[in-house]
């Protein structure tokens, strides 16, 4: 495991799961997404880069969801029913992204001027 470390870009897996058959399970799965677009832009504030995500999915509604947050998707790995997916923090066009790396950028200019 490595630690979240001033200076060090990382890349991360990420993954999100909603029981089938809850009551209410898109609500769930919305505070899931919510709570780690929050993490994400806390950790800008923190000065924590993360270069890119990562995940999979073989259900229509993770499928769906990972493209409408902007993930691009690659063909599953040898043998794995599983699509694969990445997104770029760097280049993404992705509102929370963007939205990610002022954050970050404010961060730094502010590190920049204190130092």
């Amino acid at each position: 495991m490595i630690a979240f470390t001033l200076g060090v870009e990382l890349e991360c897996y990420v993954g999100a799961a909603v029981r089938a058959g809850i009551h209410d399970s898109k609500k769930y799965g919305m505070r899931l997404i919510s709570g780690a677009i929050r993490v994400l832009k806390d950790f800008a504030r923190r000065g924590i880069t993360i270069k890119k995500l990562y995940g999979v999915s073989d259900t229509p509604d993770g499928i769906r969801l990972s493209r409408g947050l902007g993930f691009e998707e690659t063909p599953p790995a040898p043998g794995s029913t599983f699509l694969q997916f990445t997104l770029d923090l760097e280049t993404s066009q992705s509102p929370f992204v963007q939205e990610y790396r002022k954050i970050l950028q404010n961060q730094r200019t502010t590190k920049d001027t204190e130092a």
